[in-house]
C-alpha cells in the first residue's frame, strides 16, 4: 500500500482501492445471487460459471482460473520470499546474491513446504489459518498504534516524519515513475483484492455455502478496503516519497512548483482540479542518480518502519502471504478436480482422482505445484502480479455476465434467495472488468482472451455431453420461441418456402437410408422430423418405453449428424396413427409441407393376406393428399426395402463401422477389419422394440400383447456406457455380405462423383418436382453437383422442338440449370409384353366375384382390383406402363430418379391397383423418388 500511495498519490490511490473493491464487489453480487441459486457443490467459480453459461464458458474459465490460481500462490510466495531476504541483507546475510537468486531458492522451499502441509491435512492448514488470521489481525493493530508514535531519528533519515500536513498534501498528488501509470499500478495492486473467491472455491467443503459465501465475501470485502485505505492515507501522512537514510527531510521555507515528468492523465485531471502540486519538502541528493534506497517508492518495509513493533509486521507480512498462498494452492486443485470430473477434456481424468474419506486430488496438487514453482523462477512480484490481475479480471467479467445472462433468459428455474442484485449492474460489472483488462495491458489481455478463445472453441468443437441446465438453453428456447411467434405474424410467400419434411420412418435406426436421404434435402436448413408409429394402444408402459425410445434415438440422431426430429405416436392402426402425426407434428409456421414414404416393397408378398397392411398404406397416401400436403415416395429397389433391421441381426452386425471406412475400404474390410466405432450408435439396441412391436402383429382389430416386458429388458439399458457394454463385440473380419449390407445402408452418404439425376415431369404440381432434385445437387448432398435432365413426354411429335425450347427457357426463368429432353409419345399402347407381365402382377389381387356397390365407387372396398375398376382406369394404366418403358430406355443409368407421383383419387382407383402402378413404375430402376405437390407454387420468376 506505501508504495501505491508513492505512485499514485493519496488521492488516486484512494481511488485504485475504490476501483477494485466495487469490480470486487460487483462480481460478489453476481457471484452470490447464482451460488444461492441452489445447491454449490465442489470446483468453485468454475462450477457456478460452467452451470449458469454451459460447458464452454465454464470449462474455459476452469482451466484460466486454475491456472490463476497457481500463479497466485507464486505471487504469494515471492512477496514473502522478497520481504525475508530484504530483512536478511538488513542484516548483512544472503543466500547467494542476496537478489533474485535469493528469493527463487526461498520461493521454492517454501512452496515445497506449504505442499508438505496440504498433503498432511486440510484439517491442520485450516487451524493454521486461525491462527495466521489472529497475527495478522495483530500486526494491522501495531501498525495503528505505531502510526502515532513519534519516529526517532533513524527512522526520520529513512523518510518517517509522523503525521504532519506537508507530508500529507504533498503526498496527495501523484508521481509516476519507471513508466508506470493509473492502471498498471492498478494491476499490481488488484491480487490483493482477488480473495473474494477464496469462499467459492472451497464451496464443497462449507456446511452451507449458499448463506456462507454472500455473507462472509461482502463483509471481508468491506472490511479490507477500509483497511487498505486507511494504509494508504496513514503511509501518505507520515513518510515522504524518498529519502536516503542519512539526512532527515527538511522542510522549505516556502513551497515550490513540484517538478515531475510524469504524464499520467490522472496527474493532469488532478492539477486540473486542485491546482499544481507544490513542493514542502527538499530532495535529496539520491534522487538525480535514482539510489535513494527510502521512502514510500524505494523501501517496501514502509509499514514496518511506521510500526510500534516492526518485527510484529514482518511476521503478519510471512504469516499474510502464507494464508494467500496456501487458499491459492488448495484452491488451485479443487477447481482443477472439479473440471476434471466433468470430463470437458480428454487426457486430464488422472488429475480428479481423489484421495482419502474427503477425495483430496493429490496429483492436481502436484502439477499446481510445479507451475507454481515454474513461476515462482521469475522472482519479481511486479512482472507476476500483472498477468494474475487479467486472469482474475476474465474470471470476473464471466461471473457478472453469467449472472447478467441467466437473469436476462428469463427462466424460471433462476430464482436466488439473495436479492440485492441487478442483472444490469452485473453487465456494467463485466464490462468494466474487460475495459480494465485492456487498459491495464493491451498484451496481457489479448494472450488472455488468445487462451479462453482457444480453450472455448475447442469445446464448443467437441459438444461434451452434459446437461446442467444452463441459461444459454434458456435463451435458446427464448430465441426460438420468439422467432416462432413473429414467424406466424407473418405471412407465407413462395420466395421463402422450404421443404418441411415429415418421413415416416419407423424407427430411425431401422432405416437410417430413408433418414439420409431426407437429411439430403433439408440439409439441417428446413424441418425434418421422423414420425414412428407404435402399434400398442396408448398406456403408462408403452408412454415409458416411448420416453427410452425418444432418448435412444436423439443420440442415434447426434451421432449420424443428422439435424431431425423424432415424433413416436402409439397407435394400433398405421393410417390413424399417421393421421394423427400429420394433424400434430409442427409448430405454427414450422409445421410438415411434405410427407415422405418408403415404398412398400412387401405390398404383394402376402398376397390377399396382407391386405389390410397394403389399404392402411395406401389409405395413409389418400389422407396425405387429403390435407393438402405433398407426397414423396422413396423406393430404392432392394428386397429388405428400408427396413434393415432384420438383416442387421441376420449379419450379426452390432457395432458400425465408419461411413468413410466403408466408402475408402471396401476391398478391404473383408482382409482386416479397422477400428470400429458405434457409427449407427444403438442400431440394434433399439431395433429389438420395432421386431417386438411389429411381431404377431396381424389385424388392427387383434389387441396386441402388453409391451411392459418389452419394456422391462429395454430399459435395463439407459445410458451411452450401459448400451456399448450390451453390444457384443464385432467379428474379428467383415464379410463380404456385411459390406454390401453396410454400404446399402449408407448409400445416401457416399458422395457420388459426375451424378445424374433425371427428372421425369409429367404434371406440373406446383414445381415441387423440380425443386427437390435442384436441393439434391447443393452442397452437402451425396449428389452434390449432379448434373440434371428435365424429361417431358408429349403427343404431338411435330413440336417436339418448340417444346424442348419452352422447357429450357421455364428452367432458365427459374434458376435452374439442366438439360431437357422431349419424348414424344402419340399415345400408343403399351407392348404386349408390358400388359401380360401388368396382368401377372395384379392377377393375385383381382376379385373373384363380381358384386354390385351401392355406392359410387369403381374399387372394392377391400383394395382388391374390379373389372370396372380395370376399365375405367385403363388410359391411366396404359400410360403408366408406356412411362415405365420409357424410363426404362433413357434413365436406367441415372443416379436418381425423380418422378411425378400419380394421385390416387378416391372412388376411382384402390389400394392394389395403385400399388401395382407404382411397381411397374419404379422397379428394376436406379434409385427412385416419386414427388407429388399440393399445387402451391414453390419456384417463382421474380427476386
Amino acid at each position: 500500500m506505501a508504495w501505491v500511495a508513492g505512485q499514485a498519490g493519496i488521492l488516486f490511490g484512494t481511488l485504485i482501492v475504490l476501483l477494485g473493491s466495487l469490480v470486487t464487489l460487483i462480481t460478489t453480487l453476481s457471484m452470490s445471487a447464482i451460488c444461492t441459486n441452489g445447491m454449490v457443490k465442489g470446483g468453485g467459480v468454475y462450477y457456478l460459471i460452467s452451470r449458469s453459461l454451459g460447458p464452454e464458458f465454464g470449462g474455459s474459465i476452469g482451466i484460466l482460473f486454475s491456472l490463476a490460481n497457481a500463479f497466485g500462490a507464486a505471487m504469494y510466495i515471492v512477496g514473502l520470499a522478497e520481504t525475508v531476504i530484504s530483512r536478511l541483507n538488513e542484516w548483512g546475510f544472503s543466500l547467494i546474491d542476496g537478489g533474485v537468486n535469493d528469493v527463487r531458492i526461498l520461493g521454492l522451499v517454501v512452496c515445497a513446504l506449504l505442499v508438505v502441509i496440504i498433503f498432511v491435512g486440510l484439517g491442520f492448514e485450516a487451524k493454521m489459518q486461525v491462527v495466521l488470521l489472529f497475527v495478522v489481525l495483530g500486526s494491522i493493530i501495531d501498525f495503528y498504534v505505531g502510526s502515532f508514535f513519534r519516529p526517532n531519528g533513524e527512522k526520520q533519515a529513512m523518510g518517517v516524519t509522523g503525521f504532519r500536513s506537508p507530508t500529507f498534501l504533498e503526498n496527495l498528488y501523484p508521481d509516476y515513475r519507471n513508466g508506470y501509470n493509473f492502471f498498471s499500478v492498478f494491476s499490481i495492486y488488484f491480487p490483493a483484492a482477488t480473495g473474494i473467491m477464496a469462499g467459492a472455491n472451497i464451496s464443497g467443503d462449507l456446511k452451507n455455502p449458499a448463506s456462507a459465501i454472500p455473507k462472509g465475501t461482502i463483509i471481508a470485502i468491506v472490511l479490507t478496503t477500509i483497511v487498505y485505505i486507511s494504509f494508504i492515507w496513514i503511509t501518505g501522512s507520515t513518510v515522504v516519497r524518498d529519502a536516503n537514510g542519512l539526512d532527515v527531510p527538511v522542510l522549505l521555507n516556502s513551497t515550490l512548483l513540484a517538478n515531475f515528468d510524469s504524464k499520467d492523465w490522472s496527474s493532469e485531471v488532478f492539477a486540473a482540479i486542485f491546482g499544481a502540486p507544490q513542493q514542502y519538502y527538499a530532495k535529496p541528493d539520491c534522487i538525480s542518480d535514482d539510489s535513494c534506497k527510502y521512502g514510500l517508492m524505494n523501501y517496501f518495509q514502509v509499514v514496518e518502519l511506521i510500526s510500534a513493533w516492526g518485527i510484529l509486521i514482518f511476521i503478519g507480512v510471512v504469516t499474510s502471504t502464507l494464508s494467500s498462498g496456501l487458499l491459492s494452492l488448495v484452491g488451485g486443485p479443487k477447481i482443477f478436480q472439479a473440471v476434471c470430473h466433468d470430463r470437458l477434456f480428454p487426457y486430464i481424468g488422472s488429475f480428479g482422482r481423489g484421495y482419502g474419506p474427503n477425495g483430496e486430488p493429490r496429483r492436481a496438487y502436484l502439477l499446481v505445484f510445479a507451475i507454481a514453482c515454474a513461476v515462482i523462477l521469475i522472482g519479481d512480484l511486479n512482472a507476476i502480479a500483472p498477468i494474475i490481475s487479467n486472469f482474475y479480471l476474465c474470471t470476473y467479467a464471466l461471473t457478472n455476465f453469467a449472472c447478467f445472462d441467466a437473469t436476462f433468459s428469463k427462466s424460471p428455474g433462476f430464482r436466488p434467495s439473495f436479492k440485492y442484485y441487478n442483472m444490469w449492474i452485473s453487465l456494467i460489472g463485466a464490462i468494466l472488468c474487460i475495459c480494465v483488462m485492456f487498459i491495464t495491458s493491451v498484451l496481457n489481455a489479448l494472450i488472455t482472451f488468445a487462451i479462453f478463445g482457444i480453450l472455448f472453441l475447442y469445446l464448443r468443437y467437441r459438444k461434451p455431453d452434459v446437461n446442467w441446465g444452463s441459461s444459454t438453453q434458456a435463451h435458446s428456447y427464448r430465441n426460438a420461441l420468439s422467432y416462432l411467434q413473429k414467424l406466424e405474424a407473418i405471412d407465407e410467400h413462395i420466395k421463402n418456402y422450404r421443404p418441411q419434411i415429415l418421413v415416416l420412418t419407423g424407427n430411425p435406426a431401422a432405416r437410417p437410408a430413408l433418414v439420409d436421404f431426407a437429411a439430403a434435402i433439408t440439409k439441417g436448413n428446413s424441418l425434418l422430423a421422423c414420425g414412428h408409429v407404435i402399434p400398442y394402444a396408448p398406456s403408462d408402459s408403452v408412454y415409458l418405453m416411448t420416453q427410452n425410445l425418444q432418448a435412444k434415438i436423439r443420440k442415434w440422431f447426434r451421432r449420424r449428424h443428422v439435424k431431425s426430429f423424432y415424433l413416436p405416436i402409439a397407435n394400433i392402426s398405421f393410417r390413424d396413427g399417421v393421421q394423427y402425426l400429420q394433424q400434430g407434428a409442427g409448430l405454427g409456421r414450422l409445421k410438415p409441407n411434405i410427407v415422405m414414404l418408403g415404398f412398400k416393397e412387401n405390398w404383394k408378398a402376402s398376397g390377399v393376406d396382407g391386405l389390410e397392411e397394403v389399404n392402411d398404406y395406401f389409405g395413409a397416401i389418400q389422407d396425405t393428399f387429403d390435407r393438402h400436403l405433398a407426397v414423396c415416395i422413396l423406393r430404392n429397389n432392394a428386397s429388405h426395402g428400408h427396413d434393415f433391421s432384420e438383416l442387421l441381426k441376420s449379419h450379426d452386425l452390432k457395432t458400425i463401422p465408419s461411413t468413410e471406412t466403408i466408402k475408402t475400404n471396401k476391398e478391404k474390410l473383408t482382409e482386416k477389419p479397422p477400428r470400429p466405432t458405434n457409427f449407427l450408435f444403438n442400431a440394434i439396441n433399439v431395433q429389438p422394440l420395432v421386431v417386438k412391436f411389429t411381431k404377431n402383429f396381424k389385424s388392427a382389430n387383434e389387441t396386441p400383447p402388453s409391451p411392459e416386458k418389452d419394456f422391462e429388458s429395454e430399459s435395463e439399458i439407459t445410458s451411452s456406457e450401459d448400451l456399448e457394454t450390451n453390444v457384443k463385440k464385432p467379428s474379428t473380419h467383415y464379410t463380404p455380405e456385411q459390406v454390401d449390407v453396410l454400404v446399402s445402408m449408407n448409400r445416401y452418404r457416399f458422395k457420388v462423383k459426375r451424378a445424374t439425376i433425371d427428372v421425369w415431369w409429367l404434371h406440373d404440381d406446383g414445381g415441387l418436382s423440380l425443386l427437390i432434385p435442384y436441393l439434391l445437387t447443393q452442397r452437402k448432398s451425396y449428389l452434390e453437383g449432379a448434373n440434371l435432365r428435365v424429361f417431358t413426354v408429349t403427343s404431338h411429335e411435330k413440336h417436339v422442338a418448340q417444346q424442348v425450347q419452352n422447357l429450357s427457357a421455364l428452367l432458365t426463368k427459374f434458376r435452374i440449370d439442366a438439360d431437357v429432353t422431349v419424348v414424344p409419345d402419340a399415345a400408343k399402347k403399351p407392348s404386349e409384353t408390358a400388359l401380360e407381365d401388368f396382368d401377372k402382377l395384379i392377377t393375385p389381387f383381382k376379385q373373384s366375384t363380381s358384386t354390385p356397390d351401392e355406392t359410387d365407387s369403381v374399387s372394392d372396398a377391400d383394395g382388391l382390383i374390379t373389372e370396372m375398376e380395370l376399365a375405367v382406369n385403363r388410359d391411366r394404366t396404359w400410360r403408366t406402363l408406356r412411362t415405365a418403358e420409357h424410363l426404362k430406355k433413357h434413365s436406367t443409368n441415372a443416379d436418381l430418379i425423380v418422378l411425378t407421383l400419380p394421385i390416387p383419387r378416391k372412388n376411382a382407383i384402390g389400394s392394389c391397383l395403385y400399388l401395382a402402378w407404382l411397381e411397374v413404375l419404379t422397379r428394376n430402376l436406379p434409385p427412385t423418388l416419386l414427388v407429388r405437390g399440393n399445387q402451391t407454387s414453390v419456384l417463382t420468376f421474380y427476386s
